[in-house]
């Protein structure tokens, strides 16, 4: 993954992955924040989504994901040869 330092506002991009749905997901930093704080007031058990990198923009962290779908499918390859 990139070594740029990133400063993390609310605009910034968050990478997402869910182990039980085996998908990734972009959203931004607040919208994350407010989903987070929606199911702690909830009372609800916590998301299956975990972060994986942030970005500067929405282009950066697709490109993030992209790499990361690359690196799990020659993890995947490498379990099952």
């Amino acid at each position: 993954m990139p070594n740029d330092q990133i400063t993390i506002t609310q605009d910034s991009y968050v990478v997402l992955w869910s182990p039980h749905r085996k998908q990734f997901h972009v959203e931004t930093v607040a919208d994350r924040l407010q989903r987070n704080r929606r199911i702690f007031k909830l009372g609800k058990p916590e998301g299956d989504f975990i972060a994986l990198a942030y970005a500067n923009s929405h282009e950066e962290a697709l490109a993030i994901q992209k790499r990361y779908e690359s690196e799990r499918q020659v993890c995947l390859s490498d379990q099952t040869g």
